[in-house]
């Protein structure tokens, strides 16, 4: 617990003229306190209420970039530039936002970014997709991002949005619609066994669902899925608990500051860590154990962007990346800590 704090006036990329005045108090009052702290989320934030006021999309754009150079994993913020950019009309920018960050940020606001995006792209003028090849790409890319970040507790919007898209498609026949309450049956039982804020209102989807097609297998069908929908509903509960105590101790926004190791950042830190352990335990009782790691390295991954600057947290997450002997991952992660904390003994 000991370690030094980061050095809170590095460098950073003020909005406008950093050395002078821009003739509006408040915004001279943010760049003034970043010059003193880079890390001042409050100031950061401040400056991207500032922006939206005022409709000052430079100022905007400048803010967003500036803050990503000390939080460069910070989905929020990812998700809001590449927002940014598309309003503005600047598909490469936000494309290039995408490819550079999807894969290493685990962050519901950014995918669910990127699947707005690919929607919006493939809409036709009723605004629906509706052509196979186009359907096909939302397809592909729904199934990218369940992939990716399905076993997150706020994915279930995107859950269901997906079952929605499943249950517009049109059909021509009688083995397409066969097809149909097959992909539709899939999306749902695995909608159902993920400990998510939408479970229960999916699980009641699926039941009609079922119910609709066939009284006479609906029982059976529902029986079979029931002890996973259950335990998902359980386990959301006590996740629920452990995000409590996480909200409740986190910096500012949720943006990661660099400790002075108070009494609330030690409590959010051993949040974390009991966070951590709890999903390490297997809560799910997950008997595909390549499952497990997955849930418990996209928790680690998580961990380590909400406590970015804590070396600890780096630390664990290697060793357990090693003991499931992905020494090259684990190895890289420590790398990652090094850039991050420089000035850390630890890693």
């Amino acid at each position: 617990m000991a370690e030094t704090p980061l050095n809170t006036t590095a460098e950073y990329s003020a909005p406008h003229n950093a050395m002078g005045t821009s003739g509006n108090p408040e915004l001279d009052m943010y760049k003034q306190r970043l010059a003193r702290s880079a890390y001042d989320a409050e100031a950061w934030i401040g400056l991207v209420n500032l922006a939206k006021y005022t409709g000052d999309d430079a100022l905007l754009h400048q803010t967003y970039t500036g803050a990503l150079k000390q939080y460069p994993s910070s989905g929020q913020l990812l998700a809001s530039l590449a927002e940014l950019e598309l309003r503005l009309g600047n598909r490469e920018s936000a494309e290039a936002i995408f490819n550079s960050n999807l894969f290493s940020v685990p962050s519901t606001e950014l995918w669910q970014c990127y699947l707005s995006y690919v929607l919006k792209s493939n809409v036709d003028g009723q605004g629906v997709v509706s052509q196979p090849e186009r359907r096909a790409t939302v397809m592909e890319c729904y199934r990218l991002v369940l992939d990716n970040i399905g076993c997150d507790r706020e994915a279930g919007c995107i859950w269901a949005d997906y079952i929605g898209f499943l249950s517009s498609g049109q059909v021509n026949a009688p083995y397409e619609e066969q097809q149909k309450i097959e992909k539709l049956r899939e999306a749902y039982q695995a909608a159902v066994a993920v400990p998510h804020h939408k479970v229960e209102e999916i699980w009641k989807g699926y039941d009609m669902f079922e119910n609709k097609i066939d009284r006479a297998t609906a029982r059976q069908m529902l029986s079979r899925t029931s002890p996973s929908y259950m335990t998902a509903r359980t386990v959301l509960r006590a996740m629920n608990k452990h995000w409590e105590a996480i909200k409740h101790n986190q910096p500012p926004h949720g943006i990661p500051a660099p400790p002075e190791w108070s009494p609330r950042e030690i409590d959010y830190l051993d949040a974390w860590k009991q966070y951590l352990k709890w999903e390490t335990s297997n809560p799910l009782n997950l008997s595909d154990s390549a499952a497990l790691c997955r849930r418990v390295i996209y928790a680690y991954s998580q961990a380590c962007i909400a406590l970015r600057f804590y070396p600890e947290i780096w630390i664990e997450f290697a060793e357990y990346l090693s003991s499931l002997e992905q020494h090259s991952e684990a190895l890289a992660k420590l790398r990652s800590a090094s850039q991050v904390l420089p000035s850390s003994l630890a890693v």
